[in-house]
């Protein structure tokens, strides 16, 4: 089976499925396509507008951080902290796109005969073209038990809003966000110790095993889909909550 990832390029939930790949799935080939952080064309006002200030403080400081700890690296080794650091390491074939909608990047998608094709902390909206491009089906894996916290930064707001628990939802992807059926899902407690850097290492392990089990289950045709309860669903954005 064709597997292709989408990911942020400082993402750090997905390093742990990438780095377990050949080890739980050596008869498949994962392809990784890396999302630059912002898109072409966007200007700074749009950028601001849409973000938080700490946020945009957090993805400069994963920027000049990314490029320290590569030239560190040269000389000690250090543990990876985003997934662009592990791809080299582990030989996995891998791709820097800008725009996962572009026409260009879904011709790819078709030319490596993509089977299933997942998001994973990837930050851009896949249109249908790019979501029909796989061949078996387009899935996401979200970092909540959906259909609470839709959006961005789940992890995040579970935290600020004190939640008891959370979990990873991975779902079948259709035009609205985070709103396709749910075809596997698992739940964690909130220990009071939890911050955000030791949930999101949590969570990472959880979306790891999650994935592999589901690439189990339509490798076994066990594919069961449950429809998200929107009477129960929030949305989050990078500055609040929608809804």
């Amino acid at each position: 089976m064709n597997i292709l990832l989408i990911c942020g390029k400082y993402s750090t939930l997905s390093i742990q499925f990438v780095k377990e790949f050949k080890k739980r799935l050596p008869e498949d080939k994962l392809i990784v396509f890396i999302l630059t952080p912002f898109k072409k064309g966007n200007s700074f006002m749009y950028i601001l507008k849409k973000n938080r200030l700490s946020y945009l403080v957090k993805k400069g400081m994963q920027f000049v951080s990314m490029y320290l700890r590569s030239a560190i690296s040269r000389i000690f080794a250090i543990e990876p902290r985003y997934v662009s650091e592990v791809l080299e390491d582990y030989e996995i074939e891998h791709y820097l796109i800008n725009d996962v909608n572009n026409q260009d990047v879904v011709n790819l998608i078709r030319e490596k005969q993509i089977d299933l094709l997942i998001t994973y902390d990837c930050g851009q909206i896949l249109k249908k073209n790019a979501i029909m491009a796989s061949s078996i089906a387009s899935l996401n894996v979200h970092s909540s038990l959906l259909p609470k916290y839709r959006g961005t930064a789940p992890i995040y707001w579970v935290l600020k809003n004190k939640e008891k628990e959370t979990g990873v939802t991975i779902h079948f992807m259709e035009k609205g966000i985070d709103t396709g059926d749910v075809i596997f899902q698992k739940s964690i407690n909130i220990d009071s110790g939890m911050n955000e850097n030791t949930l999101t290492k949590t969570l990472a392990q959880i979306g790891a095993e999650s994935i592999f089990a589901v690439v189990t289950l339509f490798k076994n045709g066990g594919i069961e889909r449950v429809k998200q309860d929107m009477a129960c669903a929030s949305y989050y954005s990078n500055t609040g909550r929608v809804y």
